[in-house]
């Protein structure tokens, strides 16, 4: 009973894991194709008169004196992130796109994301991985899928930043806590995250024209990519599972 009832578990969280990615690609695709109905002259001539309003706020944002203040700004919300989880990523990726070019906003946000997962993992190091460290020792299939005997795994690591439902600060200390290589954990994560970093920097260059194939493009790009690596994460768990369970049940009748 206690073996079907586990079994029954595993195929429940397979299935929403497996709903949530398959929304995601779906999303992506309905992306796709209000790219093509956007083009329809009705929509098109409603469209530039709600462009010409953002085009007011965009001058505006623009033409912000001292823009160095502005990036001292950046960078103090990306520390406060670290321990006020309520400001979304993505909103301070793109508020870097509406104020810089793709180009300056990628550094200043890839300079954000770096000083926000040091400092969690430095607090990793120093009090340990806190709730999700407990949650782990319930856990013999998390156990397995992180390796910890090897002080973390780095496969994981490169899927953990790559899936946008995880939290980042979570991750961030689990792994300082591990004692897992610094140069190695902040290399693996920028790998993990660029996709974001870079799309987020591009949809907030073109927050000004929310119809634009530059605006629309990386959110399909980061719902694939998320739904992909979503679906890969829930794959490895149900193989895992199913092993662990067999595992018990051969010593059980061994």
């Amino acid at each position: 009973m206690a073996d079907a009832a586990e079994l029954n578990r595993i195929h429940r969280r397979y299935k929403i894991l497996n709903t949530i990615s398959i929304i995601m690609l779906s999303a992506a695709a309905a992306l796709f194709i209000w790219t093509l109905i956007a083009k329809i002259d009705i929509i098109r001539i409603r469209y530039e008169d709600l462009q010409a309003t953002l085009l007011e706020f965009e001058v505006f944002i623009t033409s912000l004196p001292r823009k160095w203040l502005v990036i001292l700004a950046i960078l103090l919300v990306f520390a406060l992130k670290c321990f006020v989880p309520i400001i979304p990523l993505s909103a301070m990726f793109i508020m870097s796109g509406m104020v810089f070019k793709v180009q300056y906003a990628t550094l200043i946000n890839i300079a954000g994301f770096i000083l926000l997962m040091s400092i969690r993992y430095a607090w990793g190091c120093k009090v340990g991985s806190g709730q999700a460290g407990r949650l782990l020792k319930k856990s013999e299939l998390l156990t397995e899928l992180l390796k910890l005997e090897e002080n973390g795994n780095g496969v994981m690591l490169f899927l953990f930043r790559l899936i946008p439902v995880i939290p980042v600060n979570t991750v961030s200390q689990l792994y300082g806590s591990l004692n897992f290589n610094y140069e190695k954990y902040l290399l693996i994560s920028l790998l993990g995250f660029a996709p974001r970093i870079i799309s987020y920097s591009v949809i907030g260059r073109h927050v000004y024209d929310p119809f634009s194939v530059g605006f629309l493009l990386p959110i399909i790009i980061l719902l694939l990519i998320s739904g992909i690596a979503l679906l890969i994460f829930n794959i490895m768990l149900k193989s895992l599972n199913l092993t662990e369970n067999s595992k018990r049940r051969e010593e059980k009748n061994g």
